[in-house]
């Protein structure tokens, strides 16, 4: 008897241990989950392509990587690398989209200030200045201009001046040796931006450009915030909104997206911006999903490394 109840308590001790150890095992996996859950819930954030098909009415035309790099022309000092690589991808579908390789004029946008407009901006302009033909950056932001600030630029006047008759166009685009392309400031800020963004002198003045220039890259306002880009959109060839990972909100990125289709705004296009490689998910079935991912830059550290020797400059940045 007293054997019997020594296994019968072995066996029952056996089975509480199982069931403790199966109960733990359980809230391990249960606890992970519902955090991973609460972060989605919580977050409230584009953070990837599938956001971006969730939430936009206009298709991805491309993706900015993340890079711990300053350099705000990272695509002229690092031509070789994937993050280079990533605006040729948007250049060639630019071509795409416009049926032709010359003669192209393209605005760039966000929902709000911070959103990366004026380095999309800038490296777009790098970018298309390695074709070796005649490339122009303005800064159309004439409320908040920054691209002088970015590339250290001292020159005072810009499109401002040349809109209220101080100076002369050429005189005021800069053609520097050391600029891979030219630059056209915003000028002095005005006290009245939106009736110059709205002028006949200004569609004059893109006409000449369009004269003078194979691409021209215009660094315009957020339009999220404030209606300069409504009026500059009309006339370029293709408009992108550049949308930030990890910033920018969801409701108002919807919100924004149903009011400018509502509006009728032609040739828009999304570049989704400062993505973290390693842990994005993309879309196979949007238009940003492509030639890129998984050639160089994929979708995880693990196919990121399969083809590093692609890339001699990514280990710098």
């Amino acid at each position: 008897n007293i054997l019997d109840k020594a296994r019968i308590m072995s066996v029952t001790n056996g089975k509480e241990k199982s069931r403790t150890r199966l109960i733990y095992f359980l809230i391990g996996l249960l606890i992970p989950a519902l955090f991973i859950i609460l972060r989605e819930y919580l977050n409230n954030t584009i953070r990837d392509t599938k956001d971006i098909e969730k939430y936009s009415t206009f298709p991805l035309i491309g993706t900015v990587k993340h890079t711990n790099s300053t350099d705000p022309l990272l695509t002229a000092s690092r031509p070789r690398s994937s993050f280079t690589e990533m605006f040729r991808v948007i250049r060639t579908r630019i071509e795409f989209v416009v049926q032709r390789r010359v003669k192209i004029a393209i605005l760039i946008t966000s929902a709000e200030s911070g959103d990366g407009k004026t380095y999309v901006s800038t490296n777009t302009a790098s970018v298309y200045a390695m074709t070796g033909l005649k490339t122009l950056l303005v800064d159309m932001d004439i409320r908040k201009p920054s691209v002088n600030s970015r590339l250290n630029l001292t020159q005072k006047k810009g499109v401002t001046n040349y809109l209220i008759g101080e100076c002369e166009l050429e005189d005021i685009i800069i053609k520097k040796e050391e600029n891979v392309f030219d630059i056209l400031l915003a000028g002095t800020i005005p006290p009245n931006p939106g009736e110059l963004i709205r002028s006949d002198k200004l569609k004059e003045m893109f006409v000449k450009l369009r004269e003078m220039y194979d691409y021209i890259i215009v660094d315009s306002s957020p339009i999220g915030l404030v209606a300069d880009a409504y009026s500059l959109a009309p006339l370029m060839d293709v408009n992108l909104f550049v949308v930030k990972s990890g910033k920018t909100n969801k409701a108002f990125f919807k919100k924004l997206n149903a009011m400018l289709k509502n509006d009728k705004i032609k040739n828009m296009y999304t570049v989704l911006n400062d993505v973290d490689i390693e842990t994005a998910t993309y879309s196979r079935n949007n238009y940003g999903y492509g030639y890129g991912y998984g050639y160089g830059y994929g979708t995880g550290k693990k196919a990121g490394n399969q083809y590093f020797h692609y890339y001699d400059d990514d280990r710098e940045i």
